[in-house]
C-alpha cells in the first residue's frame, strides 16, 4: 500500500496495489480483464452527479455572498450599492442559472435512452467550470475572511477545485467532446 495523499477537498486517498493474488471464481465481478470498461461504465452517472454538485455549490456560494452584500459596510450603505458589485453578482447568477439548465437538459436527455456520453460530458466541464467562476467571485467579493480556514467559501473553494479534476479533467473532457464529434459523428453538442 502506498503513502496517503490528500484531495484539495481534503479527502484522503491511498493507491493499492495487488500483485500474484489469486481470486476465487465466484468473487469476481464481471469477466477478468474488463475491470477497466465496467469503472467507465459508471463514469457516466458520476459525471453527471458532479454537474449536479456544482449546481448546488454554486447556489451556497450565491447564498453565502447575498447576505455579505445585503450586511452593512464602511462605507455607510452596503456593499450591494456599488455598481461594480452588482455586475460581478449579476454574472454570478447569470452563470448559476445556466448550468442549472444544462444540468435539466441533460437530466432530460439521460431519460430518453439516447447516447448521450457528449451531452454528460459537456454538462460535467460547463456546471463544474461555472460553479468554480462563481465561488471565485464570491471569495473576491467577501475579501480575505472568506478564505480563513472554517469560512465556508474557504471549504467550497477547495471543493470546486477538485470537482473539476475528479471523473476526468477539463481539457482531457473537452477532447473527449471532439473526439465524440470528430471520430465518432456522434452527439448534439
Amino acid at each position: 500500500m502506498g503513502d496517503p495523499f490528500y484531495s484539495l477537498d481534503g479527502s484522503s486517498h491511498v493507491v493499492v496495489e495487488f500483485q500474484s493474488v489469486n481470486v476465487d471464481a465466484a468473487n469476481i465481478i464481471g469477466e477478468v480483464g474488463q475491470g477497466m470498461p465496467r469503472a467507465l461504465g459508471n463514469i457516466m452517472q458520476e459525471r453527471i452527479e458532479q454537474s449536479a454538485t456544482s449546481v448546488g455549490l454554486a447556489m451556497y456560494a450565491l447564498d453565502i455572498v447575498t447576505a455579505h452584500l445585503k450586511k452593512p459596510h464602511r462605507s455607510g450603505g452596503t456593499l450591494s450599492d456599488f455598481e461594480g458589485v452588482r455586475l460581478r453578482y449579476a454574472d454570478m447568477r447569470i452563470n448559476t442559472f445556466a448550468a442549472r439548465s444544462v444540468l435539466y437538459r441533460v437530466g432530460r436527455l439521460l431519460g430518453s435512452g439516447d447516447s448521450v456520453v457528449n451531452e454528460v460530458t459537456t454538462a460535467k466541464i460547463f456546471c463544474t467550470e461555472a460553479a468554480s467562476n462563481v465561488v471565485d467571485t464570491a471569495v473576491q467579493l467577501v475579501g480575505g475572511q472568506a478564505l480563513v480556514s472554517g469560512h465556508p467559501l474557504e471549504d467550497l473553494y477547495r471543493k470546486i477545485r477538485s470537482m473539476r479534476l475528479a471523473g476526468g479533467a477539463s481539457d482531457i473532457l473537452r477532447l473527449n467532446v471532439s473526439k465524440g464529434v470528430f471520430e465518432f459523428d456522434s452527439g448534439i453538442v
